[in-house]
């Protein structure tokens, strides 16, 4: 599995549509619902929904479940800690509180999400019935669900080194990245699928932060990137690597990009690296600073 394979399974998304049949609330029939957003705990999304909002909605899909797990004419029930529903198209979903919460705050894997939108496509045929025109499934999606970059870049690691080859995660912060570093890449020839490419944010004077000084040494550089590495404010992993020469490489790289821009979202894009001195790259055509592209350590 490559990272654009990974991002592909975020937009592919399809779910149960559960509708009244003969009196009863069943699924028939797929709906597509792709999760192609950016969400964290801190930004609105671009539907304009902050977290407080994203996390009341949540809490009323839940007690919504709740509800329906204790009546006698629903395919909700009540296991363990969670819910299963029962549809009559695939094996029933489980959900729980926590695969709610990582799915509303960005950290969710796929198949996390599709748990967590087929009760939201439960939860919406219940507000056809009693209200007549909820907003669509995939809008429904949109409002409240995403990615962030670093759930993204962990689950896909995560996924693909499994649990005990892996030890970073979708709640792992960027810096951590770099803190468990193999190598820092120093040349184009060195570049693999699955490196991390770290982004820096700009540094806040007010809180006595500073630019990465590249102009030291070569023996000094690692460790003014070690200790700059709270600057880091973005991740992303190459998914395969093009054409390289000792400075440049040309690159595709999945991410989860930020809202902020016109496809945000988990998104795979062709990238050029350019090497612009000691361990020091930028991505053409890009204007944010590059902090490392590394190696993590990981087995397997």
């Amino acid at each position: 599995m490559t990272a654009a394979q990974y991002v592909s399974q975020y937009h592919s998304i399809s779910v149960p549509e559960y509708r009244m049949q003969n009196g009863e609330m069943r699924a028939s029939q797929f709906t597509n619902a792709p999760v192609d957003e950016y969400l964290n705990l801190k930004h609105t999304n671009r539907a304009g929904y902050t977290h407080n909002q994203r996390m009341k909605f949540r809490q009323g899909l839940c007690d919504f479940l709740a509800e329906h797990a204790i009546r006698p004419d629903t395919p909700v029930y009540k296991i363990g800690k969670g819910y299963k529903i029962i549809n009559s198209v695939l094996p029933c979903a489980y959900v729980d509180d926590d695969m709610f919460m990582s799915a509303f705050v960005g950290k969710a894997p796929p198949e996390t999400l599709y748990s967590v939108i087929q009760a939201l496509s439960y939860w919406r045929g219940w507000r056809v019935l009693e209200e007549g025109t909820p907003p669509s499934l995939a809008r429904l999606v949109d409002m409240f669900l995403g990615a962030d970059c670093n759930g993204f870049v962990g689950n896909y690691l995560k996924e693909k080194y499994k649990a005990n080859a892996f030890r970073l995660g979708p709640s792992s912060a960027e810096e951590d990245y770099f803190y468990n570093r193999d190598e820092i890449r120093d040349n184009g020839t060195e570049i693999r699928a699955d490196d991390v490419v770290l982004l820096n944010r700009t540094p806040d004077p007010k809180k006595g932060e500073v630019k990465v000084n590249w102009d030291l040494p070569r023996n000094s550089l690692e460790d003014e990137l070690s200790l700059r590495r709270f600057l880091i404010g973005h991740i992303m992993v190459i998914s395969s690597v093009g054409n390289v020469s000792d400075k440049t490489a040309s690159v595709m790289i999945s991410e989860s990009a930020t809202s902020a821009i016109e496809n945000g979202g988990p998104r795979t894009t062709a990238q050029t690296l350019q090497r612009i001195g000691t361990y020091r790259w930028k991505i053409l055509g890009k204007d944010r600073e590059v902090h490392s592209v590394i190696k993590v350590k990981r087995t397997g």
